[in-house]
């Protein structure tokens, strides 16, 4: 029995040159390519070769297909067997046979791509590996049966995974003096790049928030003021509830920082929360803010004593804002 999971499908791409993508989440115990699937294979094979009409020579694809575990191991075999006649068939349709050679390889449940995953979505997939080679030009195309990848994983059929980056970070803090428990302002702003993992979209956000920052330092005579800028975060991967694109976090958000010179925020929390039972808020812990060049001389003991929670938007932008220049 055939159970649907998505409509379209999922492609990972690992190569726009030479073509080399995986063709996944095919339907449990299906064989049939999804909207996805076409869409890449024309636009990287069929339409490629027609752009090389004039030019002699063709292309050979290895076809890889692969089953997850659910069923039996032959059963598994000839599904994987019948994912990459999909692709022979499809290709047969729109090229010309003397255009190409297609190598299947089918694998079965034999060579999953994560063994931790029972019904793993990568694992109903076909990889495709794709060469042109003009006449009288050697092949330089190195293959690898089962290559070493770290594909995205979702928790459920509704999650996307994204990864988010602080392409740079301005932190500004002020603690007053005179009080035992001081509390004085935080101010940050964050350039930040958001990316959609298996389709590559990116989008742009900046943050701009302002809060309360307290500091358990000695009561002091002088105030204690630092700003600094950070660059080049790590990236972060996180996930959604519901499907989404890179574009549509815009909304309210909150950053937590505790002791700013270490250039991580406790947690980031953004996204729209549409209302009080759909939620689509995402946290991210540890956010890396990236590095700065103070020493900690630089930086009062008022300030490396405390922390703060700021509160802003973050915006879509198009362009680096001219702070982060």
């Amino acid at each position: 029995m055939v159970t649907k999971t998505s409509e379209n499908g999922l492609v990972l791409e690992r190569s726009a040159r030479p073509p080399d993508a995986f063709l996944a989440d095919f339907d449990i115990d299906g064989h049939s390519l999804k909207t996805d699937h076409i869409a890449w294979l024309d636009e990287h094979i069929v339409r490629r070769d027609k752009a090389k009409s004039g030019i002699g020579g063709r292309w050979k694809v290895w076809l890889t297909g692969r089953a997850s575990r659910s069923g039996g191991a032959s059963h598994n075999y000839q599904l994987s067997e019948r994912r990459i006649e999909a692709v022979e068939r499809f290709l047969a349709g729109r090229m010309m046979p003397d255009r190409y050679t297609v190598v299947p390889v089918p694998m079965g449940e034999g060579a999953p791509i994560d063994a931790g995953i029972f019904e793993n979505e990568m694992d109903r997939s076909v990889h495709v590996e794709a060469e042109f080679t003009a006449w009288g030009k050697p092949s330089r195309k190195r293959r690898h049966l089962i290559p070493n990848i770290k594909p995205w994983r979702r928790f459920n059929k509704q999650v996307l995974d994204f990864t988010i980056q602080v392409h740079k970070a301005q932190v500004e803090v002020f603690a007053p003096g005179f009080l035992p428990i001081r509390k004085g302002s935080l101010d940050v702003k964050l350039f930040v790049e958001v990316r959609e993992l298996g389709t590559g979209d990116t989008a742009l956000y900046e943050y701009v928030g302002t809060g309360v920052f307290s500091s358990l330092a000695p009561p002091g005579p002088t105030a204690g003021y630092w700003r600094t800028m950070f660059e080049n975060g790590s990236k972060h991967r996180f996930a959604t509830e519901r499907p989404m694109d890179a574009e549509d976090f815009g909304a309210k958000a909150s950053l937590k920082i505790d002791k700013p010179r270490n250039g991580i925020a406790d947690s980031y929390i953004f996204g729209p929360q549409e209302g009080f039972f759909s939620d689509t808020k995402v946290k991210v812990k540890d956010l890396t803010l990236g590095k700065n060049d103070d020493l900690p001389t630089k930086v009062p003991k008022e300030i490396q004593a405390g922390g703060g929670l700021a509160f802003g938007d973050m915006k879509l932008v198009t362009t680096r804002p001219s702070w982060a220049n």
